[in-house]
């Protein structure tokens, strides 16, 4: 999960050296050996969460298995809202279809909780 964390636009995640090794340590802070590392790295690429030919310093991810929707970009649309852009990291300015403007957070976007601004005077039922 840290992968995806630090993945950049492209899937690249970077580790510092041993970093990944301190990652994998069991709770008694036990550190597996280089061979046990790669075995999970053989894994995540045949499982195609991680692309070939990682190393314990970079890992890229295969960001439609990681992120199938993608990274959120400047006129994507969730619902009546639309992103204008990031104003702080993992909220975004949006302009809702009524013309109304705020900041919601991405998740809230991208898991459909919202979709619209909530605005009642400007979303009342048409009868």
């Amino acid at each position: 999960m840290l992968a995806a964390e630090r993945a950049d636009r492209t899937g690249l995640a970077g580790f510092d050296d041993g970093e990944l090794r301190d990652l994998f340590a069991d709770e008694a802070g036990k550190r597996p050996d280089s061979k046990a590392i790669w075995h999970v790295l053989r894994l995540a690429v045949k499982s195609g969460l991680v692309m070939p030919d990682p190393t314990t310093e970079e890992i890229r991810l295969d960001l439609a298995m990681i992120q199938p929707e993608g990274f959120p970009e400047v006129g994507a649309v969730y619902g009546d809202l639309t992103l204008v852009r990031e104003v702080a990291a993992g909220t975004w300015l949006c302009k809702c279809a009524c013309g109304s403007a705020r900041t919601f957070r991405i998740e809230y976007l991208t898991t459909g909780i919202t979709s619209r601004c909530n605005n009642a005077s400007k979303h009342r039922p048409v009868a």
